[in-house]
């Protein structure tokens, strides 16, 4: 159950990949991505994405993210945290994905 989360979303492939677009899943009223779309994540570095909503009536916040590889390999990564109930957090695509909620509204996902 979210009003706010932050997503860790981590390159472990051994390459490189590319954020293609980074979309809100709900309205969202805050948004911050940090490094921006189209910057060239090498293994190791990791993406920040953080999600806000200022509504007077709960909300839940939520994205998704798509990227490839210098294979042309895609893959996508969707956390959807409503505002009453469970989040969920998925991965898809030519990749495999570790999955994490260390705590809180703070959600990891390191792409392998």
């Amino acid at each position: 159950m979210s009003m706010s989360a932050t997503l860790k979303i981590s390159n472990n492939t051994g390459g490189v990949i590319v954020f293609s677009n980074i979309n809100k899943v709900n309205d969202d009223a805050t948004w911050s991505i940090t490094p921006p779309v189209g910057t060239k994540f090498k293994a190791g570095d990791s993406c920040l994405i953080g999600m806000g909503n200022a509504s007077f009536f709960p909300k839940g916040v939520g994205c998704s993210a798509n990227f490839i590889d210098s294979n042309l390999d895609v893959g996508n990564v969707t956390l959807e945290d409503p505002a009453v109930g469970s989040y969920n957090l998925s991965g898809s695509g030519d990749f495999t994905f570790e999955k994490s909620n260390p705590n809180g509204n703070s959600y990891e996902v390191v792409v392998k």
